[in-house]
């Protein structure tokens, strides 16, 4: 379990250091980061959330259908939401990939 923190922390901290130097370099101020990131993150903590509740209320089940069940919840989920959400970076994204050459 401490791996899993420390990598946490060590996200967020590169996290603060680039905000840190994208306000400065870019004039993109840090509170407008967090405004733009804060959309994203409530959903992947709500998305969080739900995954783990969906393993904790198969506790006799094997852990890599946990695992799956989980993932595919989550998975949905969270691209349910952020097409539902117009403000998501989902909706930035489909222009984007539409107008690829492929």
């Amino acid at each position: 379990m401490g791996l899993v923190w420390s990598s946490v922390f060590t996200s967020f901290t590169g996290l603060g250091i680039n905000m840190f130097y994208s306000s400065k370099l870019i004039d993109y101020p840090v509170f407008k980061q967090i405004k733009d990131l804060s959309i994203t993150l409530i959903i992947a903590i709500f998305v969080a959330f739900l995954m783990y509740k969906t393993t904790t209320l198969l506790p006799n089940v094997l852990n890599i259908v946990q695992i799956i069940l989980a993932s595919l919840v989550g998975i949905i989920v969270y691209i349910g939401i952020n097409y539902l959400v117009k403000t998501s970076p989902l909706h930035q994204a489909i222009p984007l990939l539409k107008n690829r050459n492929l």
